[in-house]
C-alpha cells in the first residue's frame, strides 16, 4: 500500500485508464485481492503479455536538453 499512498490522486489515468483516484479510495478493498492474483500469476511462472509492455517518457531535469548523456555542472 506504500505505492498507493505515494499516488497523487489528481493525476490523469495511465495506460490502464483507471485514474490514481480510484486506487487511493479503494486501496483497503483491493489491496489483498490484487496481491493474491499476483502471487497465483508468479507462483505459475507466468506473466501476461500485457505486463511486459510499458509506456516511458522520458523527462528532462537537468543539464543541456539537446545533449542528454552530458549532465550540467
Amino acid at each position: 500500500m506504500a505505492a498507493i499512498n505515494k499516488l497523487k490522486p489528481k493525476l490523469s489515468s495511465g495506460p490502464d485508464n483507471i485514474p490514481p483516484i480510484f486506487y487511493k479510495k479503494l486501496k483497503y478493498s483491493i489491496s489483498k485481492p490484487v496481491a493474491l492474483l499476483f502471487s497465483q500469476i508468479m507462483s505459475v511462472g507466468y506473466v501476461p503479455e500485457e505486463w511486459k509492455n510499458a509506456v516511458i517518457t522520458p523527462v528532462y531535469k537537468h543539464g543541456p536538453a539537446e545533449m542528454p548523456n552530458k549532465k550540467a555542472h
